[in-house]
C-alpha cells in the first residue's frame, strides 16, 4: 500500500482430509484466501491498532525435551543430564514445570549474538553430537576431522 509492503500469514486448506469425517477436531489459526505469488489486493479497510508486545511464554520440560529430540540433542539417557547442567550453571531456573531463563543465561546468548558466534544455536550442538558419535564408532578421528 503506497510504498509500504505487508505480509500475511495463515492457512490455505486445500483438502480437509480426515476432518471431513472426524468432526471433533478442527483447524485452528487464521485462514487466507488462495492468493497467488505477486498478486495485488485492494483491502476494503485499513485499521491502525495500538498494542504492546508480550514476552514469549516460558518453555515446559516436555516442550524442551521435544525440541531437543527434534534437533538431535541428547539421547533418552542424556537429555535429563543436559537439562540438569543448564540449571546447575544457572542459565535457567525451574518454575514448576516451566523453565525461566536467568540474567546470566540471556546475557550469555546476547554476548554470543553480538560476537557473531552461533554456539548457542541447536544445530551446533546437534552436529557436535553427531561428530562425537562417529568418533565413538571409529568413523572419525583427529586426522579425518581436520580434512
Amino acid at each position: 500500500m503506497g510504498e509500504e509492503l505487508f505480509n500475511a500469514k495463515g492457512l490455505v486448506i486445500l483438502e480437509k482430509g480426515y476432518l471431513d469425517v472426524y468432526k471433533y477436531d478442527k483447524w485452528t489459526g487464521s485462514y487466507l484466501p488462495d492468493f497467488k505469488v505477486g498478486q495485488k489486493i485492494n483491502p476494503n479497510e485499513v485499521i491502525m491498532k495500538t498494542g504492546t508486545t508480550t514476552a514469549p511464554k516460558f518453555i515446559s520440560e516436555s516442550e524442551l525435551i521435544g525440541l531437543m529430540d527434534k534437533h538431535g540433542i541428547g539421547t533418552d539417557a542424556t537429555i535429563h543430564e543436559h537439562i540438569k547442567t543448564i540449571i546447575d550453571r544457572n542459565y535457567t531456573i525451574r518454575m514448576g514445570n516451566l523453565f525461566k531463563p536467568t540474567l546470566i543465561g540471556t546475557s550469555l546468548i546476547k554476548a554470543y549474538e553480538n560476537l557473531n558466534i552461533p554456539i548457542y544455536m541447536p544445530y551446533i550442538r546437534s552436529q557436535m553430537e553427531k561428530d562425537m558419535k562417529e568418533v565413538s564408532e571409529g568413523k572419525r578421528n583427529k586426522v579425518n576431522y581436520i580434512n
